[in-house]
């Protein structure tokens, strides 16, 4: 178990166990002689407490200094202990969406039993219709996306920044589409890519693939010479994205 899910457990247990004492933030943390701050930090799973600091929190929430620090959740919470071990949980791009994995304990610690039913029946669902984890993060992805409107300023800002050193030497501009061949010369003449289009189509084990992108001292791409010139350029492009 990382320490990172540690800190996000304790804080879930705090949170829990201060709104069960039916305590404010505030004062919890003068019970603790603690600062505001620094008990939302801890309940965020941001920060983990000195012992010293642990046995006045759990003094003040009548709780041991053992039950405080194990890693074992209420049966009731027991859903949440897996996901929160999950591969799932820890890949998932909280960042993208302005979140931090401590907002999810927020939001979970409220409604603690509820959160977990929740959870339950999304997990299981996935599990009937054989959902892989990869499939979750692509979701959660496509929902960046839409709330977002598909614009990302990081990428507006490099692509500004390619056009502006590498795409004069090549004549990009706004107005001109982008050909097959410049796009494979950038790669060649500025990453010393080797660009194969025939091994994939003679290798009947290898057709399902649109490109394979081997990693070398000079990198290879092959790529399958039945796409479209369009999917071929894509797959130029993003290559070219990668750098």
């Amino acid at each position: 178990m990382t320490t990172n899910l540690i800190n996000i457990i304790f804080g879930m247990k705090v949170r829990q166990a201060r709104l069960e004492a039916n305590m404010t933030l505030s004062e919890f943390a003068a019970a603790c002689d603690l600062s505001p701050s620094y008990v939302t930090e801890i309940e965020k799973g941001r920060k983990h407490p000195r012992a010293d600091k642990i046995m006045r929190m759990a003094e003040a929430l009548g709780k041991s200094y053992d039950d405080l620090v194990s890693i074992r959740l209420d049966p009731s919470l027991a859903y949440l202990e897996t996901t929160l071990s999950s591969a799932t949980f820890q890949r998932f791009p909280f960042e993208e969406f302005g979140l931090e994995p401590g907002d999810l304990v927020t939001l979970l610690t409220r409604k603690p039993e509820k959160a977990s039913a929740l959870l339950h029946a999304v997990v299981e669902i996935a599990r009937r219709y054989d959902l892989k984890e990869e499939e979750f993060l692509r979701a959660a992805l496509r929902s960046y996306q839409e709330i977002h409107e598909n614009y990302f300023q990081d990428l507006e800002e490099a692509t500004l920044a390619f056009t502006a050193v590498i795409g004069q030497k090549y004549g990009l501009t706004d107005d001109l589409p982008v050909s097959k061949e410049v796009l494979e010369t950038i790669l060649r003449d500025e990453y010393g890519y080797v660009i194969d289009e025939q091994a994939i189509a003679q290798d009947s084990h290898l057709h399902g693939y649109r490109s394979i992108y081997v990693p070398r001292k000079r990198p290879y791409l092959f790529i399958n010479s039945d796409l479209r010139d369009c999917q071929i350029k894509f797959i130029l492009a993003r290559e070219i994205g990668y750098q």
